[in-house]
This record gives C-alpha cells, structure tokens and sequence, in this order.
C-alpha cells in the first residue's frame, strides 16, 4: 500500500506519461483497499491484546490482594454491582471520551504540521521563484524537520493522556474505598476497548475510501478534474488521510499503553508499595 502510493505520487511529480499515471493510480487504489483489510486486522489483534491485558491486570489485582480472581472479575467488572456498579459505568463512559479526544488531538497535530509545511512552502516559492521554473533546488531538508518537529512535538500530550488517564482515573474514584477505583478503571479499560474498535475499523475504512472516490473522478468520472465534485472528493480526502495515517493507528497503541499502565501501575496505586 505505502509503496505503490509513493510511486503514484513520484509518477506524477516527476510528469511521467498519462499511462504510466493511470496505471500508477490503478495500483494505488488497489493498495488503499489492503490497507483497510490490514488496518481491520490490526485494530482487531490490537483490541484483542487489550482484553487480554484486562485479565492481567484483574489477576495482579488479585495477586496483590490475596483474593481469588473470579471475585475480582465480578467485582471491577460487574454493572450491576450495588457497590461498584455505577463506578464502572462512569469509568466506560469516561473510557469512550477519552478515546475521541485522543483522536482530536492527534488530528489536530496532524494539521498543524501540515500548516507549519504549507509556510514553509510559500515561504520557498517567494524567495526563490525559480523553483516552479525547474531552475532552482527547494530546501527539502528544511520541510522534512518541521514536518518532523511539530508532529513529535505535537504527540507528546496524546502519550501523557494515555499513561496519565488510568492514574487519575483511580486516584479520583477511589477516595475512601480503593475498589472504587479499580471499579472504574476496569470500566474505562472496557470502554476505551470498545470504542477504539469501532473508531478504529471506521476511520482506517473511511479514509481509505474518500481517497479511492478522489482517484476514481480523477480518472474522469462524475466530470473529472476542476469540478465540484473533485473539489469536494479533494476535501474528503484532506479529512481521510489523518484518520487513516494517524489517528486509526494511534488508537491501536493508546488501547495498550493504557491497559499495560494500568496492570503496572495502578497495582501500587491501590494496595501501596
């Protein structure tokens, strides 16, 4: 997939023929429609891992306890609990938001490297016009750190949010009864979980679909290039390509850093070192 789009896009930026363009694109559209099988199976292994993290995180709960493993399932676990069940369903609810405002950010600093490359570009274009004439060398160098900078720099509250979400979690529900909180980081595992599958599985499908709807006017379908309708398909595919390249894959290692944090450090958090 990633190679076959990189092709595409050196076909058309070194101008090669029409034919070797439309058999470039034709690989590239098949290519997207792999990624979204892949993607499909690795948001399902990354869930997957997930659930199985849960059960280690209840079996050194109950390590650290001296209780059996199947009461703390039924107990951090359980809805219907009289004690904890309404932790729970606060912790799966806070679980799915936090999902979405991941994604947000990640979104989010997607765009502003990219408006950080857009300056630069412009800046090129002015100070060395020469570039559109093919006369002149761009700085390459220079748009390759920004892009760098700003989307390493842009990604480090997204990974505070996901090894800081269960620590707060636990410390905020469990005021006076640590199971409390073990309650409601059980319930946000299990909604983070839940909603990163399905977030997951969408935006990998759906930004893999607006660029193949893009190609497929381009090739001169639905009045081609410079109508409406590619303008729109151009717009689609700009919203696409952030949720199919970042934020779907994103998803993937926050489902895991979560739950690894919560079987490492909630553990102590509860019971003390």
């Amino acid at each position: 997939g990633p190679i076959v789009d990189n092709s595409a896009g050196l076909a058309e930026q070194a101008n090669y023929s029409d034919e070797i363009r439309e058999l470039a694109d034709k690989l590239d559209s098949a290519g997207n429609t792999m990624k979204s099988i892949s993607k499909g199976y690795a948001i399902g292994s990354a869930a997957l891992t997930a659930l199985a993290l849960l059960f280690s995180f209840a079996s050194v709960l109950a390590g650290r306890s001296g209780q059996k493993i199947d009461v703390i399932m039924q107990t951090i676990f359980n809805a219907g609990h009289p004690s904890y069940g309404a932790y729970f369903i606060g912790g799966v609810i806070i679980g799915a938001v936090i999902i979405a405002l991941f994604v947000a950010m990640v979104i989010q600093a997607v765009t502003a490297a990219a408006g950080k490359l857009v300056d630069e570009i412009r800046r090129q274009f002015r100070e060395k016009p020469g570039i559109l004439e093919w006369k002149e060398r761009p700085d390459y160098e220079r748009a390759v750190q920004i892009v760098t900078y700003y989307a390493l720099r842009r990604l480090i509250a997204p990974g505070i949010l996901s090894i800081l979400t269960p620590v707060i979690v636990v410390v905020a529900f469990g005021v006076g009864d640590p199971w409390r909180g073990a309650s409601a980081l059980g319930g946000l595992l299990i909604g983070s979980v839940a909603s990163g599958l399905l977030l997951g599985l969408f935006q990998g499908n759906v930004g893999n679909t607006w660029d193949n709807a893009k190609k497929y006017i381009e090739a001169g379908n639905f009045g081609g290039k410079g109508t409406d309708t590619h303008k729109a398909a151009v717009v689609g595919d700009t919203v696409g390509d952030p949720l199919k390249d970042a934020a779907g894959p994103a998803i993937n290692i926050m489902m895991k850093v979560m739950a690894v944090s919560s079987s490492v450090l909630i553990p102590f958090i509860i019971f003390g070192l």
